[in-house]
Formats: structure tokens, sequence, C-alpha cells
């Protein structure tokens, strides 16, 4: 199954419970801050069931909450703040740039929160360690009860070879005379940009490496319908069903030449107009297995071999699969 992006949200160095509720604010008394029984230490994101999350190969969306408790030089609370947050990031597989966005909303605000101006600096670094990673610039703008704040940032990865970051958001809220809040919290998942020649003719892009993405086929296509159909029914008595119960793993160009020379040797008779298909594929780890046990060889039409061949090349590319990388053959 395609990986799902763990509920992370959690300020670093400070620790929230989802239990932490923030009392109703009292009108008429917006001098004197309501805060929770146990209010957070500066800025959490709790870790409820009710974070949101989609991700995908190139994409990524984090729904969640916030919380702010704002102090004076005594460290006595004199605000405090909620809202919710929506962070999405969005990659490109032919660009080594890419675009990071944060909306925040603020649901309700009591004390100095509610009456004075906050304002709120927000800015993505490419993670601890990062190389070859130009973070986006520092942006900054007013946020207040029941208004939504927008952040658009970008990213680029420079690299010549295979790089992974880890972008981290960093946010801080100030309004004076209190002290400003800063804290920073993984943003979205790890960025893999590489520049191989396997993928795109060696164009650089970046995905989610740890999405594991499907490769799937009509088997009614007039263009590859027998090369689906022969996947489909090869999944059905291989062991262990490849590709469709655990996922294939892309190989090398040199091994899967290996491959296809061992499964549809030349010897291989192939009547006019028609080429030998193999599953697993050859490109793939697997492949090159035993022929009847967990390797399946058919004759089927050469351009139905050709086009089903050509939609999975684009797959690798549009996916950027790499030598090692896992990926499903589910056929419709």
């Amino acid at each position: 199954m395609p990986a799902r992006f763990p509920s992370r949200l959690i300020t670093a160095g400070v620790s929230a419970s989802a239990a932490l509720l923030m009392a109703a604010a009292v009108p008429g008394a917006q001098a004197e801050p309501v805060v929770p029984n146990r209010p957070v230490m500066g800025v959490a994101f709790p870790a409820a069931a009710n974070v949101q999350v989609k991700y995908t190969r190139t994409f990524e969306q984090v729904k969640g909450g916030i919380e702010i408790t704002f102090r004076d030089d005594r460290m006595r609370p004199t605000g405090f703040m909620s809202g919710v947050t929506t962070q999405t990031q969005q990659l490109n597989s032919k660009s080594n740039s890419w675009k990071q966005s944060l909306s925040a909303r603020i649901t309700q605000a009591t004390g100095m929160a509610r009456s004075r101006p906050i304002s709120l600096t927000a800015k993505v670094s490419c993670g601890r360690g990062a190389r070859s990673c130009k973070p986006s610039a520092q942006v900054t703008k007013m946020v207040a009860l029941n208004r939504t704040a927008n952040f658009d940032f970008t990213l680029t990865g420079y690299g010549s070879k295979i790089d992974n970051h880890k972008p981290v958001l960093v946010l801080t809220f100030a309004s004076a005379p209190a002290a400003p809040v800063t804290t920073s919290a993984p943003a979205t998942g790890t960025v893999r940009c590489d520049s191989e020649k396997v993928t795109n003719g060696g164009r650089r892009g970046c995905v989610h490496p740890a999405v594991v993405p499907d490769f799937s086929l009509s088997r009614s296509n007039p263009k590859w319908g027998a090369m689906a159909k022969h996947v489909y029914d090869a999944q059905r008595v291989l062991e262990g069903k490849p590709g469709y119960s655990k996922p294939l793993h892309r190989t090398t160009p040199a091994q899967a030449k290996k491959n296809r020379q061992k499964t549809c040797p030349s010897s291989l008779a192939r009547p006019r107009g028609k080429q030998c298909d193999e599953y697993p594929y050859a490109s793939a780890k697997e492949g090159g297995g035993v022929v009847g046990r967990t390797q399946s060889r058919k004759v089927i039409a050469a351009e139905h071999n050709r086009q089903g061949g050509n939609q999975l090349g684009q797959f690798y590319n549009s996916h950027r699969i790499l030598p090692g990388d896992a990926f499903y053959s589910r056929m419709n």
C-alpha cells in the first residue's frame, strides 16, 4: 500500500497532548487571558486523530490544529490562541524546484492575543544536514481572530547526484510586549531530488520516495490490452502474486537486459507480428525467474507489447522510479 505520512505535527522540543483544550473567551474581559488548565509552552501542534493527510509521489497536504501561548518576561501567560493549519507541498518530477504553502486560520483567541496585533513569520528550511538545497525566503504576515493568513514558499535542490531533503517549517509569532514565540516542526515528508539518467534522460526532478506508486493499465485498451491481460493472468498463478500482493523493484538497465535474455531468449519462436512478453517485467529485480513458477512469458501482439512497454517507461519517468525503488503493478 502507498506510504502514509505519520502524525508528526509535534513542535520541536515541545510536546502537546490532544487533550489540551482552550477555555471559552470571556466577553468584556479581553485584557485577562484565558488559557488551558495546563497551558502549552510556546507553540504546539496537537497530534490528534483529526489530523488529515493526503500523500502521493509528488503531492502532500496536512491539515491539523495549532495552539500558541504568549508570556511576559516573568513567564506569566498573557494570551492564548488556537486555530487550524493546512500545509501543502507540490513536487515536480521534471524540475529541481518545488512549491510549499501554509494556510493558518485563528479560530479562538484570548487576552493580548485577541486585543493586540500578532505577526507570523514563516519560512521552510531544507532540514538538518541537508546538502545541495536552497531554503525558502522568509515571509511575514499578520494573523487575527477569524482571519486566514496564506504563505507561499519555493525551495530548490541543486545537487548533481541523489539528494534527500527533509523540509522543516519554522514559525515565529510576535506581539509586543510579549516575548516572540518560535517553533519548528517537520513540514512534509522526505523529498528526494536526482538527476539519474534512467529517468527523464538525466533531467533533474523531485519526488517523495516513501510513497510506493501503482502502475495500472486497462485490459480492454486496444493499444496494450494483450500485455495488461498477460500481467493480470500471470499474477494469479505465480508464487507470491508479484506486483500485486508484494511490490516489484526496479533494477538496472544491465540487469534488465540479462533478465530479458533469460526469459525470452532469441531461440524462442515468434510468429510474424508477435513478440515475447515477460512478467515480472525484465526491468524489475524480480524478473528473470523460473518460468512457470516465479516467471511468466507469453507471445503477444508486437504492437501491444511495445505500447505497454512505453507506458511502463513513462510511469518510471513520471514517478522517478530509480533502481531499487518499489512499485506495484495492478491491471484493471
